[in-house]
């Protein structure tokens, strides 16, 4: 079967976990992968490989002993990734479970996750599971890259997804990706460098939003007025 088709019919058999009607571009795979791929030297996990438009940029680019492992939820798919990049590790499971499944490699932390997932089709506790799953196998200031489609960037559900994130990760950036169709903005996440003493998944100094070349601070919480007494 036409892997175009193969991803053709999965959307429509499934949207909300697909997400999209044809693979991502080379253009938004090289802006996901490029920069955090040369500081992986131990694991790179992605999340939803598909028909491997991410899967042959990280593996083209990654380290020698780097290991790369895709988390796929379709069997179909995963059969033709395992033919297609046989020096890849694919493996049928769901991304909130990545603790479990790479446990069971003997692999319990990574450098880099990478996802093609629909997350803004996801219900808030999926999306909620999933990030603070990635954040827990990440290393200290690893990087989670995901990415939206710039006509859904202001919709409610992509905006939560948004501030969702930066309750989980230490900084959160994104830059804009215009030759892709459509074009896309490219989200990376980043764990804190020192474990939070309070328990909190991200770092105790508050998350970092950060646009393009600029890093704003998280904003100033607001004092609690003292209460009135009305007489």
């Amino acid at each position: 079967m036409n892997k175009h088709f193969l991803f053709f019919k999965s959307f429509l058999k499934n949207p909300n976990v697909v997400g999209a009607v044809a693979p991502s571009s080379r253009v938004l795979a090289r802006a996901m992968v490029e920069g955090r791929i040369g500081e992986a030297t131990s694991c790179v996990v992605e999340y939803g490989p598909g028909l491997g438009s991410f899967t042959k940029e990280i593996l083209s680019r990654k380290k020698k002993n780097t290991l790369y492992v895709g988390i796929e939820k379709n069997p179909a798919f995963v059969e033709v990734l395992e033919k297609e990049f046989p020096s890849g590790r694919f493996l049928l499971g769901d991304a909130g479970d990545v603790a479990a499944i790479l446990g069971e490699l003997g692999i319990f932390q990574v450098d880099l996750v990478v996802s093609g997932l629909p997350f803004a089709n996801f219900p808030p506790p999926v999306q909620k599971r999933i990030l603070e799953a990635t954040c827990a196998v990440l290393k200290p200031g690893g990087s989670f890259v995901t990415f939206n489609y710039i006509h859904t960037w202001l919709l409610n559900k992509a905006r939560a997804f948004r501030e969702r994130v930066s309750g989980v990760f230490h900084r959160v950036s994104w830059r804009p990706v215009m030759r892709n169709v459509p074009p896309a903005f490219v989200v990376e996440c980043r764990k804190g460098q020192v474990p939070c003493p309070c328990g909190r998944l991200k770092d105790c100094q508050g998350p970092e939003l950060v646009v393009g070349a600029y890093t704003l601070p998280p904003p100033p919480v607001p004092e609690e007025e003292p209460s009135r007494v009305v007489t």
